[in-house]
């Protein structure tokens, strides 16, 4: 005779949560003076200008910031593995950034 052994178990679907634009203006305020972790602080500011994956902004290097063309290059990601490609193709790319971006990065 089988036994069930996930019988009376529940598995809850954690909600997702998505900030607005009123959520992202207020992230991006309470982050603006925040000099300790330039690092944190980048990704934050970088994440919602340029609709980036989240493993393609982890895999970012400073070098992949053009500040004097104003460009940002997406050419890695960061996955459970470490570094790697892209997820496909088309997400190899330069992309203009802006100056606010710019002078939040600097």
């Amino acid at each position: 005779m089988e036994k069930n052994l996930l019988r009376g178990i529940q598995i809850s679907k954690e909600e997702e949560v998505f900030l607005n634009k009123h959520g992202v203006k207020q992230l991006l305020t309470a982050i603006k003076n925040e000099d300790e972790d330039i690092f944190k602080r980048g990704m934050v500011i970088t994440l919602p200008h340029q609709g980036l994956r989240s493993g393609e902004l982890l895999g970012l290097f400073w070098s992949d910031i053009d500040f004097e063309n104003k460009t940002l290059t997406v050419n890695r990601q960061r996955t459970s593995k470490g570094l790697g490609p892209p997820k496909s193709k088309s997400s190899y790319r330069t992309m203009t950034i802006e100056d606010d971006l710019i002078n939040g990065l600097n």
